[in-house]
């Protein structure tokens, strides 16, 4: 029997959505597909895959991407699922422990890639935020001290154009503080431990 699931994790949580797969696995439910929101199980023998998620520096289509997971796929790791650059990654719980990265150094990377996605949004959020503003601006100088143009409306205007800018105003800022400042400091946490081993 399969079954549909339909939930969110921010892209920096990635750890989070991994150990929720595993849970779901020990319920007896495995992936079988998985898209932004929806996910797709099917019920299966408790606790039979373990399961890891990764973003590739490529699409999965890409021939470096395509090459990386036929290797994988040698040691036993069935990709089952992906979206854009994430692939969702299983293998047999009793073929013993499953660990994507091997080194401090791998696990730095994936948190630098997982920034750098996290980083590109932020930046397309200000622009439309921007964007938004200067044409509050231009269709409406008063707002920054300009001349009242006799029979425009002010309010509707506000509550089209700057009220919505306000609020992805506020989603960047959350967006920085849940997701890039804590992937982050994981980087940080994986650097210092790499010091300390060298």
């Amino acid at each position: 029997m399969r079954h549909v699931v339909y939930k969110c994790f921010t892209i920096g949580a990635y750890e989070k959505e991994e150990k929720w797969l595993n849970e779901m696995s020990a319920r007896g439910l495995h992936l079988i597909a998985a898209s932004a929101i929806r996910y797709e199980f099917e019920e299966g023998v408790r606790g039979e895959y373990v399961y890891r998620l990764e973003l590739l520096e490529y699409l999965p289509s890409h021939p470096e991407s395509a090459a990386y997971l036929r290797f994988l796929e040698e040691t036993g790791v069935e990709q089952v699922a992906s979206y854009l650059r994430w692939v969702y990654l299983r293998r047999k719980a009793g073929e013993g422990e499953f660990e994507i990265y091997s080194d401090l150094d791998s696990k730095i990377a994936h948190c630098k890639r997982v920034v750098a996605i996290a980083t590109g949004v932020s930046v397309l959020l200000c622009i439309t935020i921007a964007t938004q503003l200067i044409a509050a601006v231009l269709q409406y100088p008063e707002l920054i001290g300009g001349p009242v143009k006799a029979g425009k409306m002010l309010l509707p205007y506000l509550f089209s154009v700057t009220i919505p800018a306000l609020a992805v105003l506020a989603a960047t800022l959350v967006f920085v503080q849940v997701i890039i400042i804590p992937v982050r400091r994981a980087s940080k946490r994986l650097a210092a431990q790499k010091k300390i081993m060298e």
